[in-house]
Protein backbone atom coordinates (compact mmCIF):
# COMPACT_ATOMS: atom_id res chain seq x y z
CA UNK A 1 0.00 0.00 0.00
CA UNK A 2 1.73 3.35 -1.10
CA UNK A 3 1.43 6.13 1.64
CA UNK A 4 0.73 9.36 -0.29
CA UNK A 5 1.61 12.65 1.24
CA UNK A 6 -0.74 16.10 0.75
CA UNK A 7 0.94 19.66 1.38
CA UNK A 8 -1.34 22.34 1.80
CA UNK A 9 0.49 25.80 2.48
CA UNK A 10 -2.65 28.21 2.70
CA UNK A 11 -6.03 28.81 4.05
CA UNK A 12 -7.23 31.22 1.29
CA UNK A 13 -6.91 28.79 -1.06
CA UNK A 14 -9.03 25.48 -0.25
CA UNK A 15 -5.92 23.17 -1.21
CA UNK A 16 -6.51 20.90 2.34
CA UNK A 17 -10.37 20.52 1.61
CA UNK A 18 -9.45 19.41 -2.19
CA UNK A 19 -7.34 17.26 -0.96
CA UNK A 20 -9.14 15.68 1.32
CA UNK A 21 -12.11 14.88 -1.20
CA UNK A 22 -8.87 13.38 -3.98
CA UNK A 23 -7.93 11.37 -0.67
CA UNK A 24 -11.28 9.81 -0.30
CA UNK A 25 -11.12 8.43 -4.13
CA UNK A 26 -7.16 7.27 -3.44
CA UNK A 27 -8.23 5.48 -0.16
CA UNK A 28 -10.71 3.46 -1.96
CA UNK A 29 -7.82 2.66 -4.73
CA UNK A 30 -6.02 1.43 -1.93
CA UNK A 31 -3.91 4.18 -1.01
CA UNK A 32 -2.69 5.34 2.39
CA UNK A 33 -2.60 9.45 2.58
CA UNK A 34 -1.65 11.57 5.14
CA UNK A 35 -2.98 15.27 5.05
CA UNK A 36 -0.34 18.07 6.29
CA UNK A 37 -1.60 21.48 6.50
CA UNK A 38 -0.35 24.97 7.07
CA UNK A 39 -4.09 26.68 7.75
CA UNK A 40 -5.54 25.86 11.37
CA UNK A 41 -9.02 26.57 9.86
CA UNK A 42 -8.57 23.56 7.67
CA UNK A 43 -6.86 21.20 9.99
CA UNK A 44 -10.30 21.90 12.32
CA UNK A 45 -12.47 21.47 9.77
CA UNK A 46 -10.66 18.22 8.49
CA UNK A 47 -9.82 16.17 11.93
CA UNK A 48 -11.29 13.46 12.40
CA UNK A 49 -12.17 12.84 8.96
CA UNK A 50 -11.26 9.63 7.08
CA UNK A 51 -7.92 11.31 6.54
CA UNK A 52 -5.06 11.65 9.14
CA UNK A 53 -4.51 15.65 9.28
CA UNK A 54 -1.30 17.40 10.82
CA UNK A 55 -1.37 20.53 11.77
CA UNK A 56 2.25 21.93 10.16
CA UNK A 57 2.34 25.52 12.69
CA UNK A 58 1.96 22.70 15.41
CA UNK A 59 5.09 20.66 13.87
CA UNK A 60 6.93 24.06 13.84
CA UNK A 61 6.73 25.15 17.08
CA UNK A 62 7.75 21.74 18.45
CA UNK A 63 11.01 22.71 16.00
CA UNK A 64 11.38 26.36 17.47
CA UNK A 65 11.25 25.20 20.86
CA UNK A 66 14.38 22.97 20.34
CA UNK A 67 17.88 24.97 20.57
CA UNK A 68 19.47 25.99 17.31
CA UNK A 69 23.08 26.28 16.73
CA UNK A 70 22.54 29.00 13.53
CA UNK A 71 25.93 29.29 12.30
CA UNK A 72 26.27 25.02 12.84
CA UNK A 73 23.20 24.05 11.05
CA UNK A 74 23.41 26.43 8.07
CA UNK A 75 26.64 24.87 7.18
CA UNK A 76 25.21 21.33 7.14
CA UNK A 77 22.36 22.43 5.63
CA UNK A 78 24.45 23.67 2.79
CA UNK A 79 26.35 20.66 2.86
CA UNK A 80 23.78 18.14 3.04
CA UNK A 81 21.66 19.76 0.35
CA UNK A 82 24.47 20.90 -2.17
CA UNK A 83 23.03 24.64 -1.70
CA UNK A 84 25.67 26.93 -2.03
CA UNK A 85 23.30 29.63 -1.11
CA UNK A 86 20.29 29.24 1.10
CA UNK A 87 19.31 33.08 -0.02
CA UNK A 88 18.24 31.74 -3.57
CA UNK A 89 16.27 29.35 -1.38
CA UNK A 90 14.27 32.16 0.68
CA UNK A 91 13.68 34.80 -1.23
CA UNK A 92 11.49 33.63 -3.19
CA UNK A 93 9.37 33.49 0.35
CA UNK A 94 7.03 36.74 0.32
CA UNK A 95 8.15 37.23 4.35
CA UNK A 96 11.93 37.85 3.05
CA UNK A 97 10.65 41.23 2.46
CA UNK A 98 10.09 42.43 5.27
CA UNK A 99 11.97 39.99 7.59
CA UNK A 100 15.62 40.18 8.08
CA UNK A 101 18.07 38.07 7.03
CA UNK A 102 18.67 36.57 10.50
CA UNK A 103 15.10 36.11 10.72
CA UNK A 104 14.89 34.46 7.48
CA UNK A 105 17.73 32.59 8.11
CA UNK A 106 16.11 30.88 11.58
CA UNK A 107 12.95 29.94 9.57
CA UNK A 108 14.73 27.73 7.22
CA UNK A 109 17.25 25.82 10.00
CA UNK A 110 13.15 25.73 11.30
CA UNK A 111 11.53 24.60 8.13
CA UNK A 112 14.10 22.35 6.88
CA UNK A 113 14.68 20.44 10.35
CA UNK A 114 10.49 19.84 10.44
CA UNK A 115 10.43 18.31 7.30
CA UNK A 116 13.58 16.23 8.30
CA UNK A 117 11.43 15.03 11.42
CA UNK A 118 8.12 14.30 10.06
CA UNK A 119 9.06 12.96 7.09
CA UNK A 120 10.80 10.36 9.50
CA UNK A 121 8.18 9.75 11.38
CA UNK A 122 5.50 9.32 8.86
CA UNK A 123 7.72 7.74 6.22
CA UNK A 124 5.62 8.75 3.09
CA UNK A 125 6.30 6.92 -0.40
CA UNK A 126 5.27 10.38 -2.40
CA UNK A 127 4.97 13.67 -1.50
CA UNK A 128 2.31 15.62 -3.20
CA UNK A 129 2.13 19.83 -3.36
CA UNK A 130 0.92 22.47 -5.35
CA UNK A 131 4.31 24.79 -6.87
CA UNK A 132 5.06 27.70 -5.50
CA UNK A 133 7.32 29.99 -3.69
CA UNK A 134 6.98 29.92 0.12
CA UNK A 135 9.51 28.24 1.59
CA UNK A 136 8.12 25.66 3.23
CA UNK A 137 6.96 24.46 -0.50
CA UNK A 138 10.32 24.68 -1.26
CA UNK A 139 12.29 22.96 1.48
CA UNK A 140 10.04 19.72 1.60
CA UNK A 141 10.91 18.47 -2.08
CA UNK A 142 14.56 18.88 -1.17
CA UNK A 143 14.15 17.13 2.35
CA UNK A 144 12.22 14.40 0.37
CA UNK A 145 14.46 13.70 -1.96
CA UNK A 146 17.18 13.46 0.50
CA UNK A 147 14.85 10.77 2.40
CA UNK A 148 14.30 8.72 -1.32
CA UNK A 149 11.09 9.62 -1.20
CA UNK A 150 9.50 10.65 -4.71
CA UNK A 151 8.37 14.17 -5.47
CA UNK A 152 5.28 15.16 -7.45
CA UNK A 153 4.61 19.03 -7.86
CA UNK A 154 0.86 19.94 -9.12
CA UNK A 155 1.23 22.63 -11.14
CA UNK A 156 -0.76 24.61 -14.80
CA UNK A 157 -1.09 23.55 -17.72
CA UNK A 158 -1.95 25.33 -20.49
CA UNK A 159 -4.58 23.03 -21.96
CA UNK A 160 -7.91 23.73 -20.60
CA UNK A 161 -9.34 21.30 -17.83
CA UNK A 162 -6.19 19.52 -17.22
CA UNK A 163 -2.83 19.88 -15.36
CA UNK A 164 0.48 19.25 -15.17
CA UNK A 165 2.48 17.17 -12.81
CA UNK A 166 6.09 17.05 -12.47
CA UNK A 167 9.32 16.96 -10.68
CA UNK A 168 11.41 19.74 -10.74
CA UNK A 169 11.10 23.51 -10.16
CA UNK A 170 11.44 24.93 -13.33
CA UNK A 171 8.07 23.44 -15.01
CA UNK A 172 10.07 20.97 -17.31
CA UNK A 173 7.85 17.99 -18.43
CA UNK A 174 10.15 15.19 -18.88
CA UNK A 175 7.45 12.87 -20.17
CA UNK A 176 6.29 15.39 -22.81
CA UNK A 177 7.24 13.79 -26.13
CA UNK A 178 7.28 15.78 -29.18
CA UNK A 179 7.67 14.29 -32.68
CA UNK A 180 9.84 15.75 -35.55
CA UNK A 181 6.52 15.19 -38.06
CA UNK A 182 3.37 16.78 -39.25
CA UNK A 183 0.64 15.85 -37.69
CA UNK A 184 -1.77 12.66 -38.89
CA UNK A 185 -4.93 13.55 -40.41
CA UNK A 186 -6.83 12.89 -37.46
CA UNK A 187 -4.37 14.81 -34.71
CA UNK A 188 -4.68 17.50 -36.88
CA UNK A 189 -8.43 17.59 -37.08
CA UNK A 190 -8.60 17.58 -33.40
CA UNK A 191 -6.18 20.44 -32.85
CA UNK A 192 -7.93 22.40 -35.66
CA UNK A 193 -11.49 22.05 -33.53
CA UNK A 194 -9.82 22.99 -30.24
CA UNK A 195 -7.79 25.89 -31.84
CA UNK A 196 -11.33 27.11 -33.72
CA UNK A 197 -12.54 26.88 -30.10
CA UNK A 198 -10.05 28.40 -27.73
CA UNK A 199 -9.81 31.77 -30.07
CA UNK A 200 -13.56 31.99 -30.50
CA UNK A 201 -14.17 32.07 -26.71
CA UNK A 202 -10.83 33.40 -26.13
CA UNK A 203 -9.66 31.18 -24.12
CA UNK A 204 -11.33 32.34 -21.32
CA UNK A 205 -12.91 34.92 -19.60
CA UNK A 206 -10.20 38.33 -18.56
CA UNK A 207 -11.27 39.35 -15.17
CA UNK A 208 -9.72 43.44 -14.86
CA UNK A 209 -8.64 44.58 -11.67
CA UNK A 210 -10.74 47.85 -10.92
CA UNK A 211 -10.19 50.66 -8.09
CA UNK A 212 -13.74 50.59 -6.96
CA UNK A 213 -14.40 49.35 -3.10
CA UNK A 214 -17.50 47.41 -3.46
CA UNK A 215 -19.53 45.39 -1.20
CA UNK A 216 -17.72 42.06 -1.91
CA UNK A 217 -14.30 43.16 -1.22
CA UNK A 218 -15.62 44.87 1.56
CA UNK A 219 -16.74 41.25 2.81
CA UNK A 220 -13.64 39.80 1.54
CA UNK A 221 -11.48 41.65 3.64
CA UNK A 222 -13.84 41.41 7.17
CA UNK A 223 -13.77 37.66 5.96
CA UNK A 224 -10.14 37.16 5.76
CA UNK A 225 -9.53 39.70 9.02
CA UNK A 226 -11.51 37.22 10.87
CA UNK A 227 -10.15 34.13 9.47
CA UNK A 228 -6.51 35.52 10.04
CA UNK A 229 -7.13 37.40 13.44
CA UNK A 230 -9.37 34.79 14.91
CA UNK A 231 -8.76 31.58 13.34
CA UNK A 232 -5.53 31.19 12.14
CA UNK A 233 -4.80 33.65 15.04
CA UNK A 234 -2.48 35.53 12.84
CA UNK A 235 0.15 32.93 12.41
CA UNK A 236 0.58 33.66 9.00
CA UNK A 237 3.81 35.58 7.88
CA UNK A 238 3.26 36.01 4.25
CA UNK A 239 -0.30 37.56 3.71
CA UNK A 240 -2.35 39.15 6.32
CA UNK A 241 -5.36 41.89 5.78
CA UNK A 242 -3.78 44.69 6.99
CA UNK A 243 -0.97 43.97 3.88
CA UNK A 244 -3.81 43.38 1.55
CA UNK A 245 -5.40 46.06 3.21
CA UNK A 246 -2.14 48.14 2.04
CA UNK A 247 -1.69 47.21 -1.04
CA UNK A 248 -5.02 47.90 -2.17
CA UNK A 249 -4.83 51.53 -1.22
CA UNK A 250 -1.64 52.42 -2.46
CA UNK A 251 -2.71 50.74 -6.17
CA UNK A 252 -5.81 53.06 -5.94
CA UNK A 253 -3.82 56.09 -5.28
CA UNK A 254 -1.40 55.04 -7.64
CA UNK A 255 -3.65 54.09 -10.21
CA UNK A 256 -4.79 58.02 -11.94
CA UNK A 257 -0.65 58.74 -11.70
CA UNK A 258 -0.14 55.10 -14.01
CA UNK A 259 -3.14 56.07 -16.18
CA UNK A 260 -1.42 59.05 -17.62
CA UNK A 261 1.72 56.69 -19.25
CA UNK A 262 -1.02 54.09 -20.51
CA UNK A 263 -1.55 54.29 -24.92
CA UNK A 264 -3.69 52.71 -26.91
CA UNK A 265 -2.77 50.13 -29.41
CA UNK A 266 -2.08 52.40 -32.71
CA UNK A 267 -3.54 50.94 -35.98
CA UNK A 268 -1.12 49.37 -38.63
CA UNK A 269 1.92 50.03 -36.44
CA UNK A 270 4.19 47.09 -36.06
CA UNK A 271 5.33 45.83 -32.70
CA UNK A 272 6.57 42.81 -30.49
CA UNK A 273 4.21 42.24 -27.35
CA UNK A 274 5.52 41.50 -24.10
CA UNK A 275 3.39 40.58 -20.99
CA UNK A 276 4.97 41.64 -17.83
CA UNK A 277 4.80 39.18 -14.79
CA UNK A 278 3.92 40.56 -11.10
CA UNK A 279 7.06 41.43 -9.57
CA UNK A 280 6.75 38.35 -6.52
CA UNK A 281 5.32 35.85 -9.03
CA UNK A 282 6.83 32.58 -8.22
CA UNK A 283 7.01 32.31 -12.33
CA UNK A 284 9.96 34.79 -11.78
CA UNK A 285 11.35 34.47 -8.12
CA UNK A 286 12.01 30.46 -8.13
CA UNK A 287 11.69 29.79 -12.09
CA UNK A 288 13.70 33.04 -13.57
CA UNK A 289 15.06 34.98 -10.59
CA UNK A 290 17.61 36.72 -13.46
CA UNK A 291 14.20 38.44 -14.73
CA UNK A 292 13.08 39.73 -11.68
CA UNK A 293 13.67 43.60 -12.14
CA UNK A 294 11.86 43.20 -15.41
CA UNK A 295 11.93 47.23 -16.44
CA UNK A 296 15.46 46.72 -17.40
CA UNK A 297 15.04 43.67 -19.54
CA UNK A 298 12.68 45.49 -21.41
CA UNK A 299 14.89 48.36 -22.29
CA UNK A 300 17.35 45.69 -23.68
CA UNK A 301 14.47 44.22 -25.85
CA UNK A 302 13.69 47.97 -27.18
CA UNK A 303 17.05 48.35 -28.25
CA UNK A 304 17.42 44.85 -30.02
CA UNK A 305 14.44 45.19 -32.06
CA UNK A 306 14.38 45.09 -35.45
CA UNK A 307 14.12 48.88 -37.01
CA UNK A 308 10.38 50.26 -37.20
CA UNK A 309 9.24 48.37 -34.80
CA UNK A 310 7.90 49.37 -31.57
CA UNK A 311 7.15 46.63 -28.21
CA UNK A 312 3.88 47.10 -26.51
CA UNK A 313 4.24 46.27 -22.61
CA UNK A 314 0.93 45.52 -20.96
CA UNK A 315 0.61 44.81 -16.84
CA UNK A 316 -1.50 41.74 -15.95
CA UNK A 317 -5.23 42.20 -15.76
CA UNK A 318 -5.68 41.43 -12.01
CA UNK A 319 -1.42 42.96 -11.41
CA UNK A 320 -2.85 46.25 -12.94
CA UNK A 321 -1.13 49.30 -10.66
CA UNK A 322 1.18 47.10 -8.89
CA UNK A 323 4.99 47.82 -9.70
CA UNK A 324 6.92 51.17 -8.25
CA UNK A 325 6.24 54.52 -9.75
CA UNK A 326 10.06 54.40 -10.42
CA UNK A 327 9.07 51.22 -12.85
CA UNK A 328 6.04 52.99 -14.67
CA UNK A 329 8.69 56.22 -15.16
CA UNK A 330 10.89 53.87 -16.91
CA UNK A 331 8.61 52.10 -18.94
CA UNK A 332 6.88 55.37 -20.02
CA UNK A 333 10.61 56.79 -20.93
CA UNK A 334 12.30 54.10 -22.59
CA UNK A 335 12.39 54.63 -26.29
CA UNK A 336 10.35 52.58 -28.60
CA UNK A 337 8.12 51.15 -26.03
CA UNK A 338 4.54 51.57 -25.46
CA UNK A 339 2.74 51.16 -21.82
CA UNK A 340 -0.59 49.79 -23.09
CA UNK A 341 -3.77 50.19 -21.14
CA UNK A 342 -4.06 46.89 -19.04
CA UNK A 343 -7.41 46.76 -19.99
CA UNK A 344 -7.45 45.62 -23.36
CA UNK A 345 -7.75 42.05 -23.59
CA UNK A 346 -4.36 40.26 -24.19
CA UNK A 347 -5.61 38.27 -27.18
CA UNK A 348 -6.64 41.27 -29.24
CA UNK A 349 -2.58 42.40 -28.93
CA UNK A 350 -1.40 38.78 -29.50
CA UNK A 351 -3.19 38.56 -32.93
CA UNK A 352 -2.12 41.66 -34.16
CA UNK A 353 1.54 41.24 -32.74
CA UNK A 354 4.09 40.29 -35.69
CA UNK A 355 6.06 38.47 -32.26
CA UNK A 356 5.47 37.91 -28.29
CA UNK A 357 8.78 38.19 -26.38
CA UNK A 358 8.04 36.41 -22.86
CA UNK A 359 9.87 35.29 -20.01
CA UNK A 360 7.59 32.33 -19.21
CA UNK A 361 4.29 34.01 -19.04
CA UNK A 362 1.19 32.11 -20.13
CA UNK A 363 0.67 34.67 -22.78
CA UNK A 364 3.46 33.13 -24.85
CA UNK A 365 1.64 29.58 -25.02
CA UNK A 366 -1.55 31.38 -25.75
CA UNK A 367 0.23 33.13 -28.71
CA UNK A 368 0.85 29.34 -29.79
CA UNK A 369 -2.47 28.97 -29.86
CA UNK A 370 -2.66 32.37 -33.02
CA UNK A 371 0.29 30.88 -34.58
CA UNK A 372 2.42 33.35 -33.39
CA UNK A 373 5.97 33.75 -33.07
CA UNK A 374 7.25 33.05 -29.55
CA UNK A 375 10.20 34.19 -28.32
CA UNK A 376 10.85 32.52 -24.56
CA UNK A 377 13.90 34.07 -22.23
CA UNK A 378 13.20 31.68 -19.33
CA UNK A 379 12.48 28.01 -18.38
CA UNK A 380 9.15 26.88 -19.33
CA UNK A 381 6.99 24.00 -20.44
CA UNK A 382 6.38 24.94 -23.68
CA UNK A 383 10.34 25.75 -25.01
CA UNK A 384 13.07 23.54 -26.28
CA UNK A 385 9.65 21.62 -28.56
CA UNK A 386 10.25 23.24 -31.97
CA UNK A 387 7.61 25.54 -31.05
CA UNK A 388 8.95 28.68 -30.07
CA UNK A 389 12.51 30.74 -30.72
CA UNK A 390 14.25 29.60 -27.47
CA UNK A 391 17.32 32.40 -26.03
CA UNK A 392 20.02 30.18 -24.52
CA UNK A 393 21.66 33.78 -24.08
CA UNK A 394 20.64 36.77 -23.56
CA UNK A 395 23.27 38.87 -25.78
CA UNK A 396 21.87 36.51 -28.58
CA UNK A 397 18.20 38.18 -27.97
CA UNK A 398 18.52 40.64 -31.27
CA UNK A 399 19.26 38.00 -33.58
CA UNK A 400 16.21 35.75 -32.14
CA UNK A 401 13.92 38.52 -32.83
CA UNK A 402 15.17 39.21 -36.28
CA UNK A 403 14.47 35.23 -36.42
CA UNK A 404 11.30 35.72 -35.49
CA UNK A 405 10.51 38.12 -38.16
CA UNK A 406 12.09 36.57 -41.26
CA UNK A 407 12.14 32.37 -40.10
CA UNK A 408 10.10 31.91 -37.26
CA UNK A 409 8.53 27.66 -36.39
CA UNK A 410 6.16 26.59 -39.23
CA UNK A 411 2.87 26.39 -38.22
CA UNK A 412 2.92 22.41 -38.08
CA UNK A 413 5.53 22.45 -35.54
CA UNK A 414 3.37 24.48 -33.42
CA UNK A 415 0.29 21.87 -34.59
CA UNK A 416 2.47 19.13 -33.77
CA UNK A 417 3.51 20.32 -30.22
CA UNK A 418 0.27 21.95 -28.58
CA UNK A 419 -1.33 18.20 -29.57
CA UNK A 420 1.49 16.79 -28.07
CA UNK A 421 0.84 18.88 -24.63
CA UNK A 422 -2.74 17.90 -25.18
CA UNK A 423 -1.55 14.22 -24.56
CA UNK A 424 0.75 15.07 -21.67
CA UNK A 425 -1.81 16.92 -20.04
CA UNK A 426 -3.68 15.20 -17.23
CA UNK A 427 -7.40 15.68 -16.99
CA UNK A 428 -8.59 17.56 -13.90
CA UNK A 429 -9.24 21.23 -12.74
CA UNK A 430 -7.85 22.69 -9.27
CA UNK A 431 -10.12 22.79 -6.68
CA UNK A 432 -13.30 22.38 -8.58
CA UNK A 433 -15.31 20.23 -5.87
CA UNK A 434 -17.65 18.58 -8.11
CA UNK A 435 -17.60 14.75 -7.91
CA UNK A 436 -16.98 14.24 -11.15
CA UNK A 437 -14.02 16.17 -11.06
CA UNK A 438 -12.43 15.02 -7.86
CA UNK A 439 -12.82 11.57 -9.77
CA UNK A 440 -11.17 12.69 -12.57
CA UNK A 441 -8.29 14.49 -11.08
CA UNK A 442 -7.73 11.21 -8.28
CA UNK A 443 -7.54 9.22 -11.75
CA UNK A 444 -5.01 11.52 -13.25
CA UNK A 445 -2.86 11.03 -9.72
CA UNK A 446 -2.98 7.38 -10.02
CA UNK A 447 -2.04 7.33 -13.60
CA UNK A 448 1.03 9.45 -12.15
CA UNK A 449 1.98 7.24 -9.81
CA UNK A 450 1.98 4.33 -12.22
CA UNK A 451 3.76 5.54 -14.56
CA UNK A 452 7.69 4.96 -15.59
CA UNK A 453 9.20 7.92 -13.33
CA UNK A 454 12.13 9.87 -15.17
CA UNK A 455 15.76 9.66 -13.95
CA UNK A 456 15.94 11.60 -11.19
CA UNK A 457 17.72 14.85 -12.01
CA UNK A 458 19.27 17.76 -10.19
CA UNK A 459 16.97 21.37 -9.73
CA UNK A 460 18.99 23.88 -12.07
CA UNK A 461 21.11 25.90 -10.43
CA UNK A 462 19.38 29.01 -10.93
CA UNK A 463 16.63 27.66 -8.63
CA UNK A 464 18.84 26.83 -5.61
Amino acid sequence: MKHLLFFSIGSHIPEARFYARLSEHLCAAGYRITLVTLSRKEYLELQGGQVPVVWMRDELHRTQHQPIEVSEELARLRQQYQLSSLRRLWSSDLSSTRLSTEAMEHKTIVAFQTWERLLKELTPDVVISDFGGELLRRTLPRVAREQGIQNIYLDWSPIQGTFGMHANEVNRWDHLRVEDAPLTVEAQSEIDSYLANIRQKRLSPVSFWTPEINSSRVKRLLTDGWRELVTERNMHDQYTPLLWFREYLSRVMKLPKVRRWYSEPQLNEPYFFFPLHHALDSQLTVRAPAFYRQEYFIDWIARALPDGYTLYVKEHPRFIARYGLDVYTRLANTPRVRLISPYHHPHDLIKQARAIVTINSTAGFEALLYHKPVVVCGPVSYRGHGATIDVEDINNLPARLDEAIASPPPTWKIDRFLWSMMQASYPGKFYDFSTENVATFAASIMRKLTERAPECEDVPAVCL
